[in-house]
């Protein structure tokens, strides 16, 4: 997934007046969330694969162990990341606050 930023930064950049400034800002957070919900979705489903792989291994109605190692580790570091970014995030918003104007 490529997220196009430098677009939308000259965007809202280059707006002078208020009220587009503030619906620019209101697109480029829509966006944002449609991402990272998207991402959110694709990490859960790929957890759900890994979970149905591994029931499938157990109850023996699979015999490719290299495909249940495979997808739990995908799933893993997915989930790894997603928690790393949000971390991340979390520790920008922080950092933020503390500014003094």
């Amino acid at each position: 997934m490529i997220i196009n930023t430098d677009n939308q930064i000259n965007n809202i950049s280059f707006q002078l007046n208020g009220k587009a400034r503030e619906t620019e800002n209101g697109k480029v957070f829509k966006e944002f969330y449609n991402a990272a919900l998207d991402v959110l979705n694709e990490v859960n489903v790929q957890q759900i694969q890994a979970d149905r792989l591994q029931i499938d291994f157990a109850t023996g109605r699979t015999n490719n162990m290299l495909a249940v190692i495979m997808a739990q580790e995908q799933a893993a570091t997915s989930l790894n990341f997603t928690v790393q970014v949000t971390n991340k995030l979390i520790e920008s918003y922080r950092e933020i606050i503390r500014l003094q104007v």
